[in-house]
């Protein structure tokens, strides 16, 4: 559960420094977490998305399994569930440096 947790926590220490120093725009309120993946994908004040959609509908299910893990909701975690995100890790990972790699030659 903590490597899922801290891959997307890695993930979004991305999407947050982005926010700040790109986009100059950081999400505020009780769903910051999930404006701030929303925000991710799309063109804000005339500049390039960091993720495409697929990355990001990919990432949400990471964001709600930090959510649960987090908020001591561990005990109605399904294993099948988390052997899906532990599998599928790696080809979003790789999709995702793509993405990095991409946008950083656009910026």
């Amino acid at each position: 559960g903590a490597y899922l947790m801290n891959f997307y926590n890695g993930i979004e220490n991305i999407m947050k420094r982005c926010a700040r120093e790109y986009y100059k725009k950081m999400p505020k309120g009780d769903d910051w977490h999930k404006q701030l993946l929303q925000q991710s994908c799309l063109e804000v004040s005339n500049k390039a998305p960091l993720f495409n959609r697929e990355i990001v509908d990919g990432l949400y299910q990471y964001l709600s399994f930090r959510h649960f893990f987090i908020h001591g909701y561990v005990f109605k975690l399904k294993k099948e569930k988390m052997e899906l995100l532990i599998i599928g890790v790696d080809e979003l990972w790789h999709k995702i440096k793509k993405q990095l790699a991409k946008f950083m030659s656009s910026i």
